[in-house]
């Protein structure tokens, strides 16, 4: 799955909710879906993605942003939808999500929605 996010050039959105999705599963796709700039929605609510998919997300972020070969355009925009919600996701993976923005130095992010509801961000 991992490879097709990456070269798929016509996935405009996909949606791995309620997969059972865990930790080794979520790093290979989460690693992949930087690389494609046809990519606008993912939607990975309602799995068992742990800190180690957040700071995976979280260098997503910051390399679509400060990567020159992966400029987004009109017709690339990038990802702007990111559902991430009722995963295992605790404070350390949204402290490097949130680090990810603040390191970002001026450059803008395509991403427009983020959403980390459901998780247990105060553990």
């Amino acid at each position: 799955l991992g490879q097709n996010v990456r070269y798929g050039s016509s996935l405009r959105e996909i949606d791995l909710s309620w997969m059972s999705l865990r930790s080794d599963a979520g790093l290979a796709i989460i690693k992949e879906m930087g690389h494609n700039r046809s990519l606008r929605r993912i939607n990975f609510s309602w799995n068992g993605l742990d800190d180690a998919c957040a700071e995976a997300v979280a260098q997503v972020i910051f390399e679509s942003a400060v990567d020159p070969s992966l400029e987004h355009d009109e017709d690339n925009p990038g990802i702007h939808t990111l559902d991430l919600s009722h995963n295992r996701f605790k404070q350390r993976g949204a402290m490097c999500i949130s680090l990810a923005f603040q390191h970002l130095g001026g450059r803008e992010s395509p991403l427009r929605v983020l959403d980390l509801s459901g998780n247990p961000l105060g553990e």
